[in-house]
């Protein structure tokens, strides 16, 4: 049974791997021991434990399809097409998002990059516009819960295929930030900021906030802080509160230390993310939500030791984007 994918992944600008990622090149967790009774393991059992496996990533692919399929169905969604654009956000509902397809890796790929090899899994848009590969074995357990969430992973990189795919058929998907043929040494480099996986996160926080196309961002706001006093997001690290900047009406999330640290002074979102991660700064169904940390980093400024989120800033994104879900 062969469970290790081999792809290319040297090749044109345009069809370098995009990847959900972390930046500590380290495993989650429980990886070891994982893989380590996973070994002791005779090859029936091993086969069941991937048939487990393959079963709930097939559930968590399916829900996340279901999300997307509706966020696209969304009148306010809609309005972002034009007349010229609405056969490709038809085609995009009933031939691309149900065709989605998972490959699971259980080692890293031989001449895979860094960068590859530590993430939780990547795509080709302009390879293949359906798979998504999961690499199962930087997953804490194996299994869909722990440090990281495969579901997430998932719809990150399903974000990518949509944004292909648009792309593909001439259809603008953001107002770009940076240029669209990236090598891949800059799209490492920029890739906590970079467009693409900017709007990938943004699918993200979506979900977790509920947040529709059209929301402005004290509605944003509000939904986040909401979401942070019924539970349903947590933190070790920061308490959350909202605020307004009444010069240039925007509205800002502010996030307070609950403990004060010492950091050295970075460009501002490698700071702000360095702040966050594996601190378990924003939580969701117990899991740390990296790509909301990420996201925010895009999107903040440091005051007096606290973070400035712009929350308004993050909703003419998602006012302007038809890419992500």
């Amino acid at each position: 049974m062969k469970h290790l994918i081999h792809l290319s992944l040297f090749e044109s600008q345009n069809s370098e791997p995009v990847c959900d990622y972390y930046d500590d090149k380290k495993p989650d967790s429980g990886h070891f021991d994982f893989w380590s009774d996973f070994k002791k393991l005779n090859p029936e059992q091993k086969k069941a434990k991937f048939e487990e496996i393959k079963r709930k990533l097939s559930e968590l692919s399916t829900q996340n399809k279901k999300e997307y399929v509706d966020w696209y169905s969304n009148p306010d969604t809609i309005k972002k097409f034009s007349n010229a654009e609405q056969s490709v956000r038809k085609n995009l509902i009933s031939s691309l998002i149900p065709n989605f397809k998972i490959k699971i890796n259980t080692s890293p790929e031989p001449g895979a990059s860094e960068m590859l090899k530590t993430s939780w899994g990547y795509c080709s848009p302009e390879k293949d516009q359906f798979m998504i590969y999961v690499n199962l074995y930087n997953f804490y357990n194996g299994k869909p819960q722990g440090n990281k969430s495969i579901k997430d992973t998932i719809k990150h990189e399903m974000a990518h295929l949509i944004d292909g795919f648009l792309k593909k058929n001439k259809v603008s998907t953001y107002i770009p930030t940076h240029g669209s043929n990236l090598s891949q040494e800059e799209y490492n480099r920029i890739y906590l900021i970079n467009d693409r996986d900017t709007f990938a996160r943004l699918s993200i926080l979506r979900g977790v906030i509920n947040a529709g196309p059209a929301d402005t961002g004290k509605q944003l706001l509000d939904k986040f802080i909401s979401a942070y006093k019924s539970g349903k997001i947590e933190s070790e690290s920061f308490t959350f509160s909202g605020a307004r900047d009444n010069k240039k009406d925007f509205y800002i999330l502010v996030m307070k230390p609950k403990y004060t640290e010492k950091r050295a002074s970075l460009e501002t979102a490698q700071t702000v993310y360095k702040l966050m991660s594996g601190k378990k700064a924003i939580m969701v169904d117990d899991k740390e939500n990296y790509n909301i940390e990420q996201l925010f980093s895009n999107f903040s400024v440091l005051m007096n030791g606290e973070i400035y989120v712009n929350m308004s800033e993050i909703a003419q994104v998602n006012l302007t984007s038809k890419s992500i879900t």
